[in-house]
């Protein structure tokens, strides 16, 4: 359940996890329309071929986005930030979402952290656990 990527962003290859979700939609993708993609669908023709992303496939994305009913512009730095984004609001840990990105220095990863409202309220401070062990000595 990982894809090798051979020659992802700045031609460096990884592993990246496979969601079973995206696996049964390539799955049946495959079954109705098999990869004989024209070249102006653009949403899997990137998938079905080894080269690197082309200017092509960004302009295949408006296409992908109004199918999705996306009203906002996206880019794939657009989709690679968002998959950043919430693999760091699911709790993956910094160095592993480097690692998914390619990034060199976790300081460029970092710059992916922003933080929900919703995740800070939703932490509990330490003292609280501290004060739970402390009371239930009691």
């Amino acid at each position: 359940m990982v894809l090798h990527v051979e020659q992802g962003k700045g031609q460096k290859p990884r592993l990246v996890p496979l969601s079973e979700v995206l696996l049964a939609e390539l799955r049946d993708y495959w079954k109705q329309d098999r990869p004989r993609v024209p070249k102006s669908s653009g949403c899997f023709r990137a998938a079905m071929r080894p080269d690197p992303c082309t200017d092509d496939d960004r302009e295949g994305l408006p296409t992908c986005r109004a199918a999705a009913g996306i009203a906002k512009h996206v880019t794939p730095h657009t989709l690679r930030h968002c998959y950043a984004t919430h693999l760091l609001e699911a709790g993956t840990d910094l160095r592993t979402v480097q690692a998914l990105l390619g990034h060199a220095s976790v300081s460029t990863t970092a710059h992916y952290t922003h933080v929900q409202r919703k995740l800070v309220t939703a932490t509990r401070s330490p003292l609280d656990a501290i004060a739970q062990l402390r009371h239930a000595a009691k």
